[in-house]
């Protein structure tokens, strides 16, 4: 992609496709629309900060160690909350 376009819009086009794989977890919260938002912006955030040490460290494992943090973070702050039954 990176071939194609900038670094930035290549970062951003991924980390939007980042989030969107992301959909699934919208169904579980469809009657919680803040968490739906939350979900999906925090995905796109980690796909940026994880763009960014891809292409600027050319490595996976700073952006799989941050993409563990955020799960990690997600669980401890109550965000990855239960969905509703």
């Amino acid at each position: 992609l990176m071939r194609c376009i900038s670094r930035w819009r290549s970062i951003m086009i991924s980390s939007t496709i980042f989030a969107l794989i992301h959909l699934p977890a919208f169904n579980a919260y469809s009657e919680r629309p803040l968490t739906m938002f939350l979900i999906f912006a925090g995905a796109f955030i980690l796909g940026v900060i994880a763009g960014h040490f891809k292409t600027s460290l050319n490595s996976l494992i700073p952006a799989i160690i941050t993409h563990s943090i955020f799960n990690f973070a997600g669980m401890v702050t109550g965000v990855m909350i239960k969905p509703p039954i």
